[in-house]
């Protein structure tokens, strides 16, 4: 939740705003498309193109995803294996040891102090087909069970197959 500042003359327009939620990874595409180069097909790219965005074009929600699969040294409450979706208003935290499943509602608790997985159980596996979806399309490399010695998998919350609209 940092505000970006760009200036782009002939595409951006001094005093204008956008609240589409980006990411880092749109830079990528975004500055290569700024210096006229190509990408290369064989590149994988994360992000989008951000040009029609600052130009003020409506863009369709799309998901925005976070992957940490790994522990790394440092040590403390939410430094642990993860992975994480926002789509629209909601967010969606799997935590791999586990499987503690987080949901926020970002349109009302921006600062995510309202756990509500277990209140919007519908809500909460949705966001889960999402998550498993985006892990599949982006190959993500799963952390691995100290005690099984196998990769962790999403947890299975199934409603009999409802999913709600979101």
């Amino acid at each position: 939740r940092v505000p970006w500042i760009i200036r782009w003359p002939g595409v951006t327009h001094p005093g204008t705003r956008s609240d589409t939620p980006l990411i880092t990874h749109d830079l990528y595409p975004t500055l290569l498309h700024a210096a006229k180069a190509t990408v290369v097909p064989e590149h994988h790219i994360d992000g989008i193109d951000l040009k029609p965005i600052l130009q003020g074009t409506p863009t369709p929600t799309r998901s925005l995803g976070w992957h940490q699969p790994h522990q790394v040294n440092a040590q403390g409450p939410g430094i642990e294996p993860f992975t994480s979706l926002r789509h629209g208003r909601w967010k969606l935290i799997w935590f791999h040891d586990g499987d503690r499943i987080e949901l926020y509602d970002l349109n009302n608790d921006l600062g995510e102090q309202h756990e509500l997985s277990s209140r919007a159980p519908d809500i909460t596996q949705a966001m889960l087909a999402r998550l498993d979806a985006w892990i599949q399309s982006t190959n993500a490399q799963m952390s691995i069970s100290a005690t099984t010695q196998m990769p962790h998998h999403i947890p299975d919350l199934s409603l009999d197959g409802h999913t709600p609209d979101m």
